[in-house]
């Protein structure tokens, strides 16, 4: 029956926060009110339809922790519970000097990457525009925290659409100076979600750690 003022005044114990709501059986029903910093949320399982509950958590949980080895290193079985990737990583060295690159499912589908970096000892600014690698460099033998970038990649578990946007940022160390480096592109994946990451080096080997966290 529907809840008139009648029936609602009706309904015991009233005590502060109750709410009065119907049930199950087509009856006014009270329910309690929830433990401090919970939420109402439908639940069809319950009797009344509804429940306290904590809230759903935001932010970023942290996935995975890898320690990057050899000429690339495979990071598999990445959740698909999340809505954009965030991938960091620090303390990168490189054998040889050369630019890192970074695989979605350990495939060359990189549509196009656009970047600006920033040489201190230069003084100077340029950017460019490159198709394959994500473009980060490193120099031989130069490892320590400066050597860190950032990446993000928007809806990487949704398999409506293929192509993910990416876009980063990072600082590195050459034999002639400091640079700073940002920049964006696509991911082309065909299967709709990131599953797994390939980082490595075109030549050389490559250590460093890398964080992935999966953003809600």
């Amino acid at each position: 029956m529907p809840i008139t003022k009648a029936t609602a005044s009706s309904i015991a114990p009233a005590a502060k926060g109750d709410l009065v709501v119907g049930s199950a059986t087509n009856d006014a029903a009270v329910l309690t009110v929830g433990a401090n910093g919970t939420t109402l949320v439908a639940d069809s399982a319950e009797t009344t339809g509804l429940k306290w509950a904590a809230p759903s958590s935001g932010g970023m949980t942290l996935l995975s922790t890898t320690s990057l080895s050899g000429a690339s290193t495979l990071i598999s079985s990445i959740s698909t519970s999340y809505t954009d990737l965030k991938i960091v990583m620090y303390g990168l060295n490189a054998s040889t000097a050369d630019t890192v690159y970074l695989l979605p499912n350990d495939t060359s589908n990189i549509v196009s990457v656009c970047y600006t970096l920033f040489e201190s000892s230069a003084g100077q600014s340029n950017s460019g525009n490159i198709a394959g690698d994500f473009y980060f460099y490193t120099s031989s033998g130069l490892a320590n925290t400066n050597n860190a970038c950032s990446i993000t990649i928007s809806g990487y578990s949704n398999t409506s659409f293929n192509r993910k946007p990416v876009l980063w940022s990072g600082v590195y160390s050459r034999t002639f100076n400091n640079s700073a480096i940002d920049g964006g592109g696509v991911f082309n994946v065909s299967t709709g979600e990131v599953t797994s990451l390939r980082i490595g080096t075109n030549s050389g080997t490559l250590t460093g750690t890398v964080l992935i966290y999966g953003v809600k």
